[in-house]
């Protein structure tokens, strides 16, 4: 996963919420059928995507994937003294670039709007960014974590029709401090 481009693939499939091929994910991407192909096979082999289902279209069977993760955490506890600078490197180039992407979208859709020279107001607000410090017992970051997640979770579910919803990249982190 430590790979920009598997990320990119699987967040594709992620937002696209529903079973696609490797052929209309690199469609999407614009990128090559056979790079994106590669990738899938990585994210099938490591247990990311999963085959959903197949079928044949114009005599070809075409092999439809889909995520089996919502999301993932990595844990560096069963990982042995002689990987773990490896193991923390590759998933250092993981956090490093999902934060780039969202700070390149927000950054990209913020100077869109500079450009627009459209003042913001409450019905045309595009976004946000808060950035808090909290002091939390255990027991109340336990607590903020399963909230956080559920609310998430909530405005994923939902549906929309095609033309009437925007897209909002949303991103939400929290690190004790050591």
């Amino acid at each position: 996963m430590s790979d920009p481009l598997r990320l990119t693939i699987f967040k594709a499939f992620h937002h696209l919420n529903r079973p696609a091929t490797a052929k209309q994910i690199a469609d999407a991407l614009t990128l090559a059928p056979a790079k994106v192909h590669y990738h899938v096979q990585k994210l099938l082999s490591i247990g990311i995507l999963e085959l959903d289902h197949t079928e044949e279209i114009n005599g070809i069977i075409a092999k439809f994937y889909k995520t089996s993760v919502d999301s993932f955490v990595i844990d560096y506890s069963n990982i042995s003294d002689k990987v773990r600078s490896s193991v923390y490197s590759k998933s250092e180039n993981l956090y490093i670039s999902t934060f780039n992407a969202y700070r390149d979208t927000f950054i990209d859709n913020i100077r869109k709007k500079v450009e627009k020279q459209q003042p913001t107001t409450s019905e045309n607000r595009s976004g946000f960014l808060i950035h808090n410090a909290l002091k939390l017992e255990q027991k109340d970051y336990e607590k903020f974590y399963g909230e956080m997640t559920e609310l998430v979770e909530k405005y994923m579910e939902r549906s929309c029709t095609e033309g009437v919803c925007s897209t909002y990249q949303f991103l939400c982190s929290a690190i004790r401090e050591e």
